[in-house]
Order: C-alpha cells, then sequence, then structure tokens
C-alpha cells in the first residue's frame, strides 16, 4: 500500500462531493494512490462517492470511489473521512506527484 501524502496548505484543493443522499463540500489533506482524506463538517457513511476535486488554478479532477470510515466518534485531527479510490485517472496521478514533489522541499 502506498503512504499517504500531506497536501501542502499552498495547495488548496477543494472538494466537492456526492454520496448517497449527502452532497457537500471540504478539502482534500491527504492523499495517495489508492485514496485520499477529506477534510468536512459533513460526514457521509460508508458507501459509493463521487468527487470533483478543484485546483487553485480552477482546474477539476473526477474521482470515484467508496467511503471507507469517518471521523464520527473518533479522536482524530480533523473532521472528515476516508475514500479508497475506485476509479481516478491521470490528472489525479498528476496531482499525486505533485504533492510528493512539494513535500520533498
Amino acid at each position: 500500500m502506498d503512504a499517504s501524502t500531506r497536501i501542502p496548505p499552498a495547495e488548496d484543493i477543494r472538494a466537492e462531493f456526492s454520496a448517497g443522499a449527502a452532497h457537500g463540500y471540504g478539502r482534500l489533506l491527504d492523499i495517495s494512490a489508492d485514496g485520499l482524506f477529506i477534510r468536512s463538517a459533513l460526514l457521509p457513511g460508508k458507501g459509493p462517492v463521487q468527487m470533483v476535486l478543484r485546483t487553485p488554478t480552477g482546474r477539476e479532477i473526477r474521482v470515484a470511489g467508496e467511503v471507507r470510515w469517518n471521523s464520527a466518534g473518533r479522536r482524530f485531527r480533523a473532521s472528515g473521512f476516508g475514500v479508497r479510490l475506485t476509479g481516478a485517472g491521470r490528472d489525479y496521478n498528476a496531482l499525486l506527484t505533485r504533492a510528493r514533489e512539494l513535500n520533498q522541499i
């Protein structure tokens, strides 16, 4: 399993998501090849999720996945949820590469 990479604050990646009846917004905090963590006050339950990630330049990256867990009832650094990706493409991989490069500085 690929280790997750923290998204630098300068890379404010916004997320819009739909998971069942839940539709909300958040911020991408961690990213890996097979998943990500979204900081959000709205905590969807386990199940399928569709997301649009928006970069500071306005680029939209569409990904699909499954909410595997959320921070409800847990002592965690941020309110949010973890997603295992089931559909991500070249744009997502470019975002992951950029996050890794920025974290090596």
